[in-house]
Order: C-alpha cells, then sequence, then structure tokens
C-alpha cells in the first residue's frame, strides 16, 4: 500500500494514505490567502473525504501563515462539519509542529460525530488512532 497524490498545487496537496486509510491536505507557504480561495480549497478536501472515506482527515497547518477575515470557525460547523459527518470519518486532526499539541479532546462542538484534535505530527495522529 502506499500514499496517492490526489491533488497538487503552489498552494496545497491531498495525498490519501491507503495504509493508514488516511487523507492528508497539506497547505504550502501560504501566507496571504482570499476567503474564497480559502473555503473553496477547504470544500474541496471535504469532499475528497467524501469520495475517499478516509478514517482519518488531517490538515497540516504547518505553513498556513495567513489570517482570515471571517468567522472560520462558524463556517466550518455549517458548511464543513456536515460533509465530514456524512464521509464517516472517525479523527479530525490539525498537524501544528507543536511538540506540546494536546492530541485527540474529550469535548466536540455539538453536532460533531468524530474526535478532534491538535497533533504535533503526522504520526501522532495516525499512532493516537491505532491505540
Amino acid at each position: 500500500m502506499s500514499n496517492k497524490i490526489i491533488e497538487e498545487n503552489n498552494f496545497y496537496s491531498f495525498v490519501y494514505s491507503e495504509k493508514d486509510t488516511t487523507l492528508i491536505f497539506n497547505w504550502k507557504n501560504i501566507i496571504e490567502i482570499s476567503n474564497n480561495d480559502f473555503k473553496n480549497y477547504v470544500t474541496k478536501y471535504a469532499n475528497y473525504c467524501l469520495e475517499y472515506k478516509p478514517k482519518i482527515a488531517a490538515i497540516d497547518v504547518r505553513e498556513f501563515k495567513a489570517d482570515l477575515d471571517f468567522n472560520v470557525q462558524e463556517w466550518w460547523m455549517e458548511e464543513i462539519v456536515p460533509i465530514y459527518n456524512k464521509a464517516g470519518i472517525e479523527i479530525f486532526g490539525y498537524v501544528t509542529g507543536d511538540p506540546k499539541a494536546p492530541g485527540v479532546s474529550d469535548q466536540t462542538p455539538p453536532g460533531v460525530l468524530f474526535k478532534m484534535g491538535f497533533f504535533k505530527d503526522l504520526d501522532s495522529l495516525q499512532n493516537w488512532k491505532k491505540a
């Protein structure tokens, strides 16, 4: 089994790991991005989750440095969470690079049907699922 690059450009890559049933969204050195582009890329990733049905949805934000000027949390809950729920993901995690990242949270917002957390790296996220 291997990793399959689903899509790649100057802003991001989407990679599916068959071995770990993980769909990875890697941001690439994002310092500035429009709200619409951000929404379009995240929605595209969520739709790939519907197609690939990963157990783990991982977004690597280590190279995402942009500030967004809209309520990302509200938009994410209304537009993206229903797609993730429908895709049947079990864990949604941000890969932050922070060695003190807390891992999976015990609390999730209402309507979220999957575990959520912040992880120092992809291995930490995937290993949590195996534990």
